[in-house]
């Protein structure tokens, strides 16, 4: 019938890619039946390095910006996945790769947020710390504040413990004589944030 009811794959018709699976490892015990790598007969180990992480990282960057916002937005959150599916603990190397990504989103996105969160609540479920990775709680409270939304940024400026960071915060946003009701009110809020949390 010809293009496009039955042209296949040609150069006339480019599609974006709408899922990226994107494989850390080939080692697995389950030797699924139905496995479409069939990882169990490969015969040799295949892991990502970190510079083949970072490659990838800069290219779900470009993807972002030439594609648009969401196409990146659900790539970011694949990666997301298979750090928690690996529970991978929140290193340096991580946390470095988490924040090329953030930054690669526009400032006032709620994809950034979303992805933020989900980063924090990785670092929650894999870390070492209870309440998750500090430095993901900053990141989060900063896009928070800059995004209006100063009740939740509060509480996760308790739990980035950078007191002075969110004290400068709080300086630059309510630093005018007639906002005291609002500076003594972010003050408050996360005192109450603060013994919350150590009951």
């Amino acid at each position: 019938r010809g293009c496009p009811e039955s042209c296949g794959l040609c150069d006339m018709h480019l599609g974006n890619a709408c899922l990226t699976n994107i494989d850390l490892t080939n080692r697995c015990n389950q030797r699924c039946p139905i496995c479409f790598a069939n990882a169990a007969v490969q015969g040799y180990v295949y892991e990502l390095s970190l510079e083949q992480v970072k490659t990838i990282n800069s290219r779900l960057a470009e993807i972002q910006a030439e594609e648009g916002e969401n196409a990146g937005a659900e790539l970011a959150s694949l990666v997301v996945d298979l750090i928690n599916e690996a529970n991978m603990e929140i290193n340096p190397t991580i946390r470095a790769l988490i924040f090329d990504m953030d930054a690669s989103y526009p400032a006032d996105s709620h994809h950034r947020i979303e992805f933020l969160k989900a980063c924090v609540k990785s670092s929650v479920a894999n870390g070492q710390r209870e309440m998750g990775d500090p430095t993901l709680h900053l990141r989060l409270a900063q896009c928070l504040w800059e995004n209006k939304d100063q009740k939740n940024a509060i509480y996760h400026f308790v739990l980035s413990e950078e007191p002075e960071t969110y004290a400068n915060t709080i300086e630059r946003t309510f630093g005018t004589a007639d906002q005291t009701v609002q500076r003594d009110r972010a003050l408050t809020m996360a005192i109450l944030h603060f013994l919350a949390l150590e009951n």
